[in-house]
């Protein structure tokens, strides 16, 4: 293209007479754009349901597809599929590992650091240290899943303190309490 545009200008130039000719000047830049090299390593094309149309006009569905460069890349240095796939599984797990512990009775503190908590409380039991109680109603999952009541029962300072009963996760003589019975 730019050895057609090179010789067309020579050869307008040769052709006025002496007289009226002026200077011409080609300038060619030799360098690569980034948008050029965008334009070389531009992907794949996609039709409206996910098939891949390739550079001939095939399709091939999305079943058919092998990973790119970059995904494959991806997923040898990260692994394949969802990290988190079990993590609420295993949240819940380590929750009731907890409660058993503690013989089936707890605080709110003690679960806290497993279950999803806008603020902690301070050590006085105030999510601002001026007095204010503290919402503990992220508990509330936990009592629904595994059946919990909560009670309020006074310690031996005469603090009033909320604890949380699980009939069905308390450890007994025998082992571990069937669920419902």
């Amino acid at each position: 293209v730019f050895t057609t545009i090179a010789v067309i200008s020579a050869s307008a130039s040769s052709s006025q007479s002496e007289n009226e000719r002026r200077p011409s000047t080609f300038y060619y830049y030799n360098f690569i754009s980034p948008f050029d090299i965008w334009w070389m390593m531009q992907g794949p094309r996609y039709d409206p349901y996910g098939n891949r149309i390739l550079a001939d006009g095939r399709v091939v569905p999305p079943n058919q597809q092998s990973m790119n460069f970059l995904e494959a890349t991806f997923s040898f240095v990260f692994g394949d599929g969802d990290p988190n796939s079990k993590l609420i599984a295993q949240r819940w797990q380590i929750i009731a590992g907890v409660i058993r512990e503690n013989g089936g009775v707890v605080t709110a503190e003690q679960i806290a650091p497993y279950l999803d908590v806008d603020r902690l409380p301070d050590d006085d039991g105030t999510a601002d240290g001026g007095g204010v109680n503290v919402d503990e109603g992220f508990v509330l999952p936990a009592l629904v899943r595994f059946g919990g009541v909560p009670e309020v029962v006074t310690d031996d300072s005469g603090r009033t303190r909320i604890v949380y009963t699980f009939p069905d996760l308390a450890v007994t003589a025998g082992g571990v309490r069937p669920r419902g019975g």
